[in-house]
């Protein structure tokens, strides 16, 4: 919960400037106008909005630029008491959106309630603004015990649409305070490598010059780094990124920062130090698609240019967008075929005016290229597909969401447009408007939905449309969103296709006719215009007009066909098969000694699913085993028979054999005569069986390999450094014996 207003009595003041050395904070948490408060002229134009636009927590302080007025208005705060006070500071978040001219707010002070008001400052803007301000307050009323402030406007409010306030501060500066300001990581992010940037604000009287900061998501291991060289002069702000990287994969974490030490020492106020921040990561992207939601009406004048500005643009990049017009109920007397679904979604994003555009949930200036080309940008991590067809006066949606993120809670919207209508004509001159909402299913509160990575959602809505202002109904189209419902921030967008049902094909088979796999299927719409065959997942051919196709050169292995029809660009579901590709047996299979074990390996040119079966002395020793290598322990001394078998559904392998002769220790350490050890120019092995020697150094490096003649070898040393070196001596029978050895020169 967000704190309230807090008032301290004249003999705590000292003690609470001492310490918290904070006189008042004002978030607007309440539904109503908070305790106090009061608004000197055009009360009406001042509310309550249940809205985050300035940055903070909704709810929010608005003022709207109806009913219309020029002059000056104030809000003004309680009564303080600021005995003894001689620094003070105030802060608060805005949020403007303006239509046209020179836009002023200010902040005046007063001790003899009103009768004399005080200028502590004015700011003027000429572009909309989102940010914090940040001033020192030097009134003459600073130290009364009856101190108040107002916030004021002064001009014509008709230059403005609204103007956002939140999270008002009062306070008094400490020696030494930074406080942690924000942490502006995305919340919603592709794995991999994760930059931590944050902005910090000296609240103190003193320049920072350093600062330490640490950050830690999760359990993960925390990343500490001073920043030197800072010089942040008092009320001012920087953003800084850490020089480590944190390199995450998919999941969900807790991004916390910490601000552990100024000037190398803890700062005088360590309850602003610390942010956290929840972070969600991705294992892929999907396609974005800007998501436009565009209030106008026709009975609005400058409204005329932005809807021919749209209109041009997205015929410039089709396929790149998803939009819905919600027609407004004034200028008076208001668009016809305004509806209530679309007067929820002005109250959710407070539109006072129109036109007023969103893209992405984000209020635009400008329709253009560029604004759309910044919205493209934006990373997406769901893709929304679907179709839609009608039937009589119902429209019948089947959709889903695919999503790559962990989404704790969003809102589904799937909003029924027309593509053009003329029946809305109001005094504006159009006489046609384009993608008109109609109806919101199931209400314009959207369903409430949560997923985990990986997972799809499918949603369904039948309705009759006969009691919405739909004037042909074959003209509409369905938009479909997701979106953060705090945030606003827009999950993706898309529109569906109007198709009637496509059938998946029938009865797909598989048959194999040496190293290809002939599939057929059947035709269950009897009017498909072509197939998208996949195998493994993964497209194998496309724009397949017959109903069969062969596949050549099919590796061998546990394989997935899935076969697909489309009816222009109307697609089935997938039909899908399992189907065993066959082939040779396992080939190079060796068995060797090593001590009491011993290691098998063998070679098989398989992909997709398959497995292995490793026989010993004709009972089965292991089953299941998904790599080509196995070391089997302990084997008994004697002579032994091991066999590989290839497990690939009902493929008909050979059992692949291999014998081995298993020596005890002093029978197999006695095999060989090695010497001299250490060497200088040469080294003699002697023994029986010996088949090849080779010379590794001790980075593993093969050095040579020399085969035996009459069980016996000479590998020459001379051209080799001093060292610790390694033989390997493999004999005909498959036995291989390691043994150290020192060259010394």
């Amino acid at each position: 919960m967000k704190k309230l207003l807090s008032l301290f009595s004249a003999f705590l003041l000292c003690a609470f400037c001492l310490n918290a050395q904070t006189f008042l904070t004002e978030n607007f948490n309440g539904s109503a106008m908070p305790t106090g408060w009061t608004i000197q002229n055009q009360t009406s134009n001042w509310s309550i909005s249940n809205t985050n636009n300035a940055g903070g927590t909704a709810r929010e302080l608005r003022l709207t630029w109806t009913p219309q007025f020029n002059g000056k208005t104030r809000f003004i705060s309680p009564v303080i008491n600021l005995s003894g006070a001689t620094d003070l500071v105030i802060e608060f978040l805005h949020h403007l959106n303006r239509y046209q001219g020179t836009n002023i707010i200010g902040i005046e002070t007063t001790s003899n309630g009103g009768t004399t008001w005080n200028l502590a400052f004015q700011k003027s803007f000429t572009s909309n603004q989102t940010g914090k301000i940040v001033e020192v307050i030097t009134t003459p009323d600073v130290g009364s015990s009856t101190f108040q402030f107002c916030l004021y406007f002064n001009g014509s409010s008709f230059d403005i649409n609204d103007w956002y306030f939140d999270n008002f501060k009062l306070f008094a500066r400490y020696n030494t305070n930074a406080a942690m300001s924000s942490v502006n990581n995305e919340t919603y992010n592709l794995e991999g490598s994760q930059t931590v940037n944050v902005t910090v604000t000296n609240l103190g009287h003193s320049t920072i010059n350093t600062i330490e900061m640490r950050y830690q998501f999760n359990d993960l291991p925390p990343v500490t780094e001073t920043f030197t060289s800072f010089n942040l002069p008092t009320l001012q702000s920087r953003t800084v990124s850490f020089s480590q990287p944190a390199n995450l994969e998919q999941g969900s974490f807790v991004l916390k920062v910490e601000i552990l030490n100024v000037n190398g020492a803890p700062d005088d106020n360590p309850d602003d130090n610390l942010l956290t921040k929840n972070i969600y990561t991705a294992f892929q992207q999907g396609t974005r698609r800007v998501c436009i939601e565009h209030f106008t009406s026709s009975t609005c004048t400058p409204c005329v240019n932005p809807n021919i500005q749209m209109k041009n643009l997205l015929a410039a990049n089709p396929d790149k967008y998803g939009i819905t017009k919600y027609q407004m109920s004034w200028p008076a007397p208001g668009d016809p075929y305004y509806t209530v679904e679309g007067g929820t979604r002005r109250t959710y994003y407070a539109v006072s005016g129109v036109p007023t555009i969103f893209f992405n949930g984000k209020r635009i200036s400008s329709v253009s290229q560029a604004t759309l080309n910044t919205a493209l940008t934006e990373q997406a991590f769901i893709d929304i597909s679907g179709r839609f067809s009608v039937d009589g006066n119902n429209i019948i949606i089947s959709g889903k969401v695919d999503t790559y993120i962990d989404i704790p809670e969003a809102r589904l919207y799937v909003v029924v447009n027309e593509k053009r209508t003329t029946g809305n004509v109001g005094n504006n001159g159009e006489t046609e408007f384009f993608h008109v909402m109609m109806k919101m299913l199931p209400s314009a509160n959207g369903t409430t939905i949560n997923m985990a990575a990986g997972e799809t959602i499918n949603f369904q809505h039948t309705f009759d449309m006969s009691s919405t202002k739909v004037e042909e109904m074959d003209d509409l189209e369905v938009h479909v969103f997701v979106q953060d419902h705090g945030s606003r921030y827009i999950f993706n967008s898309n529109f569906l296709m109007e198709c009637e049902e496509v059938l998946e094909p029938e009865n797909l088979t598989a048959q194999q006719e040496g190293t290809s796999v002939t599939l057929t299927w059947n035709d269950a719409n009897s009017n498909s215009d072509r197939y998208t065959l996949y195998f493994n997942g993964v497209k194998l051919a496309e724009n397949i007009t017959e109903t069969n196709y062969i596949h050549q050169n099919a590796p061998m292995g546990m394989h997935t066909y899935g076969i697909s029809a489309f009816i222009g660009n109307c697609q089935s579901e997938f039909s899908e098969i399992s189907f065993a590709v066959c082939g040779d047996a396992p080939n190079n299979f060796t068995a060797q000694q090593d001590d009491t074990s011993v290691i098998l390996n063998w070679e098989a040119d398989y992909e997709g699913s398959y497995s292995f079966t490793l026989f010993f002395n004709g009972e089965i020793l292991e089953e299941n085993i998904t790599s080509k290598t196995y070391t089997h322990q302990n084997v008994p001394v004697g002579e032994h028979a091991y066999g590989i078998l290839a497990v690939i559904g009902d493929c008909p392998f050979q059992v692949v054999e291999r014998n081995i002769t298993i020596l005890g220790i002093d029978d197999y350490n006695s095999l060989f005569r090695i010497f001299p050890n250490p060497a200088n120019n040469y080294i003699i092995i002697e023994g029986s069986e010996i088949e090849t020697v080779s010379l590794y150094n001790n980075l593993g490096q093969l050095i040579t390999s020399v085969t035996a003649t009459d069980n016996f070898v000479k590998v020459n040393t001379n051209d080799y450094n001093s060292g610790i070196y390694f033989l390997h001596i493999h004999t005909v029978s498959g036995i291989t014996t390691t043994e150290k050895i020192i060259i010394q020169k």
